[in-house]
C-alpha cells in the first residue's frame, strides 16, 4: 500500500508511478492510496490496473477521513507492507498502519526537510517532533532517495535504519521527437524556430529557485536576445513569480506553463534545462531531462551533487546567484558541441546509475528484508 498526499505530478508522486509500474508482478501486488486531490496521476494508474483508493480528506485535520477510512482500509485489504510518501501521509499513514496492525511500515524521505526550514515557528516545531516521534516509534526501515536525504534525517531526527535508494525512472519513456512536432510544440507556446529555449520544470516554491532563474533573464537577454524560458509547474509562489516576471519585463520572454503531465514534448522543443533549487532531496524532474539528452545547469546543492558533475554531465552553479546561472547559460548558447556533449553524458548518467532496473532491484531487496525481519 503506496499513501500519498495526492496524486500531483510531482516527483515523489511519478516515483511511485514508476516503481508500481515496473514491480515483479510475480511477487508484490501493489495499491496506491491519495489522501487529498488533485488527481492528475491516477488515469495513468487505472490504465497499469493498479487499485487507486482515493480518501478525499477536506484538510489535513480531517481525522475522520484520514485516520478512520485509511484504517478500514487497511483492515478490508490487509497489506503486509504500507509505504508512505510525504508530510501528511506518513502522519496518517503510520498511525492507521499502527491501528489496522500491519505488519511493517516503510516511509520514503523524499527531501531535505529540516535544514532549510524555519526552526522559529512553533507549526514546524510540533510537525517535527511528531514527524520524529511516530518515525522512531512505528516505522521498520526508511528509504532516502539521496545520501543528502539521510543525512538530513540522521542529523535531525535521529533517525538510524535509513537505506539510500536514489530516485529512478525508466529512460525509455523520455523519447526523441520528430523535428515536426518539436515546431508544433514550440509554436503552441509562442518559440520560433531561432528561439533559444530554456525549461524548468518543478513546484513553484522557494526552495525550488525560480526567483533566480527570472533574475538572470535580463542578463542572459542582453546576450541572447532569442532566449525564451518556460516554466513548468504551479505551486505557493506562482502568483508572486508572475509578478516578478511583470516587474523585470519578462512577460514576453517567460512563459508560465502550469501544471503539465506531456512533459517529453516540453524537453524535446528545449535547449537547455535549467535546476536552480535552494534545497533539493534528488529531483525526479532533473534525472528526466537528464535522461532526454539536455544539458542542464543546476544549482551546486546537497542532492545534486550526487547526480551532476560540473562539465562532465552538466553544469553546477552556486545557488542563488543569477549571474553565475546566467554565465553558463550563455556559454552554452554560444557552443552546440559542449550542449551535445554534456547532453550524452548526462543521459549515460541515468543509464548507468539512476535506471528503473537498478533502483527497483534495490527496493524489491530492501521490502523482503524488511518482511523477513517484522515481528
Amino acid at each position: 500500500m503506496h499513501v500519498l498526499d495526492s496524486l500531483r505530478p510531482g516527483g515523489a508522486e511519478r516515483l511511485v508511478v514508476t516503481t508500481v509500474r515496473h514491480l515483479d508482478s510475480k511477487r508484490f501486488t501493489p495499491m496506491v492510496i491519495a489522501l487529498f486531490p488533485p488527481l492528475d496521476l491516477k488515469e495513468e494508474l487505472d490504465s497499469l490496473t493498479i487499485p487507486v483508493h482515493y480518501l478525499g480528506l477536506r484538510s489535513i485535520f480531517d481525522w475522520r477521513r484520514g485516520l478512520w477510512r485509511l484504517t478500514r482500509l487497511f483492515r478490508r485489504h490487509p497489506p503486509d507492507i504500507v509505504h508512505t510518501h510525504l508530510l501528511y501521509a506518513n502522519f496518517y499513514g503510520r498511525l492507521a498502519a499502527i491501528l489496522a496492525r500491519v505488519p511493517a511500515i516503510v516511509t520514503t524521505l523524499h527531501s531535505v526537510e529540516y535544514s532549510h526550514w524555519s526552526y522559529d515557528r512553533l507549526r514546524f516545531k510540533i510537525r517535527k517532533i511528531i514527524d520524529m516521534a511516530i518515525g522512531r516509534l512505528f516505522n521498520n526501515g526508511f528509504i532516502a532517495v539521496s545520501r543528502a536525504v539521510r543525512d538530513d534525517y540522521i542529523r535531525h531526527c535521529g533517525f538510524k535504519n535509513i537505506v539510500v535508494i536514489h530516485n529512478y525512472l525508466d529512460p525509455g519513456t523520455v523519447q526523441s521527437l520528430p523535428s515536426e512536432s518539436i515546431a508544433a510544440v514550440r509554436r503552441e507556446f509562442g518559440c520560433g524556430e531561432d528561439a533559444f529555449v530554456l525549461l524548468h520544470v518543478g513546484r513553484l516554491a522557494w526552495e525550488k529557485g525560480q526567483r533566480t532563474l527570472l533574475l538572470a533573464m535580463p542578463e542572459i537577454l542582453k546576450a541572447v536576445p532569442r532566449a525564451r524560458l518556460v516554466i513548468v509547474g504551479d505551486g505557493p509562489e506562482e502568483e508572486s513569480l508572475g509578478a516578478m516576471a511583470r516587474s523585470l519585463g519578462l512577460k514576453d520572454v517567460v512563459i508560465f506553463a502550469g501544471r503539465r503531465r506531456d512533459l517529453p514534448p516540453l524537453l524535446g522543443m528545449s535547449d537547455v534545462f535549467l535546476f536552480p533549487s535552494i534545497s533539493e532531496g534528488l529531483g525526479i524532474a532533473l534525472l528526466e531531462a537528464m535522461a532526454a539528452g539536455l544539458p542542464v545547469v543546476a544549482s551546486r546543492v546537497e542532492g545534486i551533487i550526487e547526480v551532476v558533475q560540473h562539465e562532465s554531465n552538466g553544469f553546477l552553479v552556486p545557488p542563488d546567484d543569477p549571474s553565475a546561472l546566467a554565465a553558463a547559460v550563455i556559454r552554452l548558447s554560444a557552443d552546440p558541441d559542449l550542449r551535445r556533449t554534456l547532453g550524452r553524458g548526462a543521459r549515460y548518467t541515468v543509464e548507468q546509475q539512476f535506471s528503473v532496473a537498478t533502483g527497483l532491484a534495490n527496493l524489491e531487496a530492501f521490502y523482503e528484508s524488511v518482511v523477513k525481519r517484522r515481528p
